[in-house]
């Protein structure tokens, strides 16, 4: 088991890779938005938070790289979703109620499932149930329960209805907290109002 825990891009995201010509590709100039409350500036941050993405996935694939020829899966995910003017003169993760952007931008994150040739053709099991559970419902929370399917861990904390590979795996609501006040609402049902 190795874990990397990455820089990220959280806030400033120009202090989240190298001022290299290779990552500083985007500039305000690339960025075509035409709302109102966009300026150059919102549109530099908004480049550099894209120089900063592009930064990140240069770092996965290099870490994908590194256990290329081997016996090797990867879990990729982010703890949290960052707000860069999406849908709103807003960034960052200022709180916005239950809102459905806010919802949508701070908790949709990357979550990736890579495994290496070799790990493929040793696994071709745990291969198919990765990708059947490629369109599943699932919230970071549970996995601990995935990870311990695909490590072959047995404990009484397993539960096969929590591990989105498992073909016991039941969709469980996914509960996300307001900041402030501790509302309590449901991803699910918030990200399918009209």
């Amino acid at each position: 088991l190795v874990m990397f825990h990455l820089m990220g891009q959280h806030s400033p995201p120009k202090a989240r890779y190298p001022k290299v010509p290779l990552f500083e590709h985007f500039t305000a100039d690339s960025i075509i938005r035409s709302e109102k409350y966009i300026t150059t500036e919102k549109k530099q941050l908004i480049a550099q938070y894209d120089n900063s993405t592009l930064y990140n996935d240069h770092v996965v694939n290099a870490i994908f790289n590194i256990f290329r020829n081997r016996n090797a899966i990867v879990v990729y995910l982010s703890d949290h979703g960052e707000e860069t003017y999406d849908y709103k003169d807003a960034t960052w993760r200022t709180y916005h109620g239950l809102e459905k952007g806010w919802v949508k931008h701070i908790h949709n994150v990357p979550f990736v499932v890579w495994c290496s040739d070799i790990y493929m053709q040793n696994n071709p099991d745990k291969v198919e149930a990765i990708r059947n559970a490629a369109q599943r419902p699932f919230a970071i929370d549970n996995l601990c329960h995935m990870m311990f399917n695909i490590a072959q861990i047995k404990t009484p904390y397993y539960n096969a209805e929590r591990d989105v590979i498992s073909p016991a795996f039941k969709k469980h609501k996914r509960l996300v907290e307001g900041k402030d006040d501790y509302v309590i609402g449901d991803y699910d049902k918030i990200l399918n109002e009209k």
